[in-house]
């Protein structure tokens, strides 16, 4: 009877995988999050060579943050109104010209470190209607009540991205530089727009009222989101957790001058941390829902403070990179339920809207974690400024967990 039970949450867990257009979505998007993660890593090795700076190497994510919180709250209201699918294949194209703009700049050694952050600032300008597009997009592509286990596949495809990605771009830079990582980018890119391409979208219903401008509309979603006592707490705590959490700077930092592994060992240490990413949403997949998702977000929090406290005072690789496998796992697992929640609370017409508000308070607020890590690790060294970090996780967790009854219960029904 249990392997029978086991069996039928693994179906319900693969159940969205029955639909062609979903299917080829989730295809196109492993693909185009490997190159990106690779990328990632060519990034921020390049960056830390031209410059020698932690700071400098922060910097960067400043670049990243600044057309986050510029540009994602029109991106999801244009997302409401548009075809998410249209926004998509234009969003592709271009991150696909400015990958092989900086692959062709590096690989003719004209490379300066205004280029790498000119390359930061337009890619997240470009994220910020890429993303939200797939956020509004692939709800669309499978019915409603298969929402939870779409959100867990994503997750998972996106880590076996996280797992691979970081690990290839390692070894091309030890082999070759950084070049040949951002032309491997600009390729990946051809097969999301293969897969959008593709894909017939059905229409969101209702639709937003065309009557209304956008800023009208913007405003909308962001009333929709304060006044929920869902969303709101939800969000400040995902704000906070990606100002806080473990990055590209910190890992590069840490792999280069602390543990002295050098690119290859900055590729694995961003990869064991997908292994925990992927081993936490594979689980989430094969258990075909949780119910008191809300408790399970401050178990992760609690969780990955434990594992980056032992991170932080590592000086062996292999023990440092098993901690960030389990940190990664926390990671994945209070992401994907975060979504999960977000997705479920949102109705269609404002999905856009909302999922571009998160987009807004995490991507806009994770690259500048990047930029916080510069200057602690300038005052703190490495090990202070990730022990003073994680500690700061720990106490948030502790805190909303405490405050927020509307988050600690059984949040997995509409």
């Amino acid at each position: 009877m249990k392997a029978i039970s086991t069996s039928r949450r693994l179906a319900q867990g693969l159940a969205p995988l029955s639909h062609r257009d979903y299917l080829k979505y989730l295809l196109g998007n492993g693909i185009s999050a490997a190159g990106s993660q690779a990328e990632v890593v060519a990034t921020s090795w390049l960056l830390y060579q031209l410059t020698d700076s932690p700071a400098l190497l922060g910097l960067g994510g400043l670049f990243q943050a600044l057309p986050i919180f510029l540009l994602v709250p029109y991106a999801g209201t244009i997302a409401d109104r548009l075809s998410p699918r249209r926004l998509l294949i234009t969003a592709q194209w271009i991150a696909l010209a400015n990958s092989l703009a900086l692959g062709l700049l590096t690989a003719t050694g004209w490379v300066e470190p205004w280029h790498v952050y000119l390359q930061a600032l337009l890619q997240a300008s470009v994220s910020a209607f890429d993303v939200t597009a797939r956020q509004a997009l692939f709800p669309r592509l499978i019915p409603r009540r298969e929402l939870d286990q779409a959100v867990s596949l994503n997750f998972a495809t996106v880590r076996i991205a996280m797992l691979s990605g970081p690990s290839i771009g390692g070894l091309i830079i030890a082999q070759w530089g950084s070049a040949p990582v951002f032309f491997l980018n600009a390729s990946s890119y051809l097969a999301m727009l293969i897969a959008v391409l593709a894909i017939r979208e059905r229409s969101a219903e209702p639709k937003t009222s065309e009557d209304r401008s956008v800023r009208e509309e913007l405003f909308q979603g962001f009333v929709f989101v304060s006044r929920s006592r869902v969303i709101s707490p939800l969000l400040l705590f995902a704000a906070l957790w990606g100002l806080l959490s473990y990055n590209p700077a910190l890992l590069t930092i840490f792999a280069r001058d602390v543990l002295e592994a050098g690119p290859r060992g900055l590729g694995i240490l961003m990869s064991f941390g997908a292994v925990g990413q992927l081993a936490g949403s594979l689980a989430l997949v094969g258990s075909g829902g949780v119910r008191r998702q809300g408790s399970l977000l401050f178990v992760m929090g609690a969780l990955y403070t434990a594992a980056m406290i032992g991170f932080s005072f590592s000086r062996l690789f292999f023990f440092s990179t098993a901690l960030l496998a389990i940190a990664g796992m926390a990671h994945a697992v209070f992401s994907a339920t975060r979504h999960t929640i977000l997705q479920r609370a949102s109705p269609d017409h404002m999905r856009g809207r909302v999922m571009g508000i998160h987009l807004l308070v995490t991507r806009g607020v994770s690259p500048l974690s990047q930029t916080l890590t510069g200057l602690l690790v300038h005052g703190l060294g490495p090990t202070g400024a990730l022990l003073l970090a994680t500690l700061m996780v720990g106490a948030v967790t502790a805190v909303l967990a405490a405050r927020n009854s509307a988050l600690s219960g059984d949040l997995s029904s509409p």
